[in-house]
């Protein structure tokens, strides 16, 4: 993923993040992401980036066949809240705040971002481990449990 990451940096050129992600529609945070090689673009970005760059899928993308991981949501997939509802509740009284509209709108504009990360690590953990979701999404909140306050504050303020 690195190999790609470094790929989709070329792509990107003389341009800023901000610049390139808002021409693709997607995150600034995102798109850092897909140079560090943390997350791979799912396909629409890659079309997106074959069509508006001019730039041959073949030359980005591994020769290995690439399959769609799509992660349930909804009421088969509830395990996923499991980590985001941890983590909330580890933080949800932290200070700083100016009022109770602010606190939230912090939490709702990482919200989308932080849940999208904590799916991909359970997702990542439960085929690693060959666990049941539930088990892995458990097993995610335990390898934070440790970290403090402030590293767990920051880890969400990341996910913006």
């Amino acid at each position: 993923m690195k190999a790609m990451g470094a790929k989709l940096r070329e792509v990107r050129g003389d341009r800023t993040l901000a610049e390139f992600a808002e021409t693709l529609g997607v995150e600034r945070t995102t798109w850092s992401n897909y140079e560090a090689g943390r997350r791979l673009p799912n396909h629409e970005v890659f079309s997106l980036i074959a069509r508006l760059e001019d730039v041959p899928l073949d030359t980005i993308l591994p020769s290995a066949p690439l399959a769609r991981i799509t992660v349930p949501v909804g009421e088969a997939g509830w395990w996923l809240y499991i980590p985001v509802l941890w983590l909330f509740n580890k933080l949800d009284r932290m200070d700083g705040f100016e009022s109770e509209g602010d606190r939230l709108k912090w939490w709702a504009e990482r919200l989308p971002s932080l849940a999208e990360e904590f799916a991909m690590r359970v997702h990542d953990l439960a085929e690693e481990r060959d666990l049941y979701p539930e088990d892995a999404a458990v097993q995610v909140c335990e390898g934070f449990a440790e970290r403090t306050l402030e590293e767990l504050k920051a880890f969400v303020d990341a996910a913006k």
